[in-house]
């Protein structure tokens, strides 16, 4: 069971607030750099790559880059997958018509793997909402707060000039509700966090998760069948709507369309209902 609490970051100041939105900025830009590389071919979309086979353009940060690049993937082959899917939907369309009018031979004799497509070249990628998934390398939490329930600390990807630790930002949380509701309820809290803008606002996003209650079985376990002379039929031999035969062979001598044969239809319905819901 997942379930996740998203709290506003109106408690920062504005310094911090102004970091959070060169943050963005940067990020912004290191992902359609990153885009732009895979599907150009510069770079291959993997679920995780090393640092050091990742150039550097806004953001020189490690983890940082590994981060960007990894989002970078997951959207390039989101929409990679989105766009075979429509070139194959479009294929099938295409392939029926020209069996139909028995055109186009060349195209027939090949199958859909034989095409030469290029998918890249069909990935349109829009990126109007950017969320920023954060693992556990990049903050900490710290809960000696006096006016806020918690601190997140992150560690941002820009170094001091006298030092060689990156600048972190104590963000302020205040719990809400519904967070208070995960919490008191035994909820595990991941090691990650969603940070996101949002009209100007940001948010910062924690995911927590929690084993599945087993279901108590109450009574016996009974398996049905479907049937045509018997609508259903037990694991332990009863049967049940013995008298839709009946409906069904006058049915078969009905008109079909006409109003006797209607109104005997939504007798039939009725009386399946009201089978099922007992």
């Amino acid at each position: 069971m997942i379930r996740s609490s998203k709290h506003i970051l109106k408690y920062s100041n504005k310094n911090k607030l102004c970091s959070l939105e060169e943050l963005f900025s940067d990020y912004e830009q290191d992902l359609k750099f990153y885009i732009s590389l895979i599907l150009s071919n510069k770079l291959p979309s993997r679920n995780n790559l090393t640092s050091k086979n990742l150039p550097n353009n806004k953001i020189s940060h490690s983890q940082w880059k590994q981060i960007v690049y990894k989002n970078a993937s997951e959207i390039v082959r989101s929409n990679l997958k989105y766009a075979k899917n429509k070139v194959y939907n479009r294929y099938k369309k295409i392939y029926f018509k020209c069996k139909e009018k028995d055109i186009c031979k060349n195209f027939l004799n090949k199958r859909f793997s034989e095409l030469k497509i290029n998918y890249f070249k069909r990935v349109k990628i829009d990126l109007k909402t950017i969320t920023i998934n954060i693992d556990s390398r990049l903050f900490d939490i710290k809960y000696d707060a006096k006016n806020f329930d918690e601190f997140i600390l992150l560690r941002l990807p820009y170094f001091k000039e006298t030092k060689k630790r990156a600048i972190s930002l104590n963000l302020p949380i205040k719990h809400h509700k519904q967070s208070n509701k995960l919490i008191q309820g035994n909820f595990k809290r991941l090691n990650t966090i969603k940070l996101s803008k949002i009209r100007n606002n940001f948010y910062l996003t924690f995911t927590f998760e929690k084993d599945d209650k087993e279901h108590k079985i109450i009574g016996e376990n009974i398996a049905f069948d479907l049937g045509y002379k018997k609508l259903l039929s037990d694991s332990n031999g009863r049967h049940y709507g013995k008298e839709l035969l009946a409906i069904y062979d006058k049915l078969s001598r009905k008109k079909r369309g006409s109003k006797n044969y209607k109104d005997l239809l939504i007798h039939k319905n009725n009386l399946i209902r009201k089978l099922v819901i007992i």
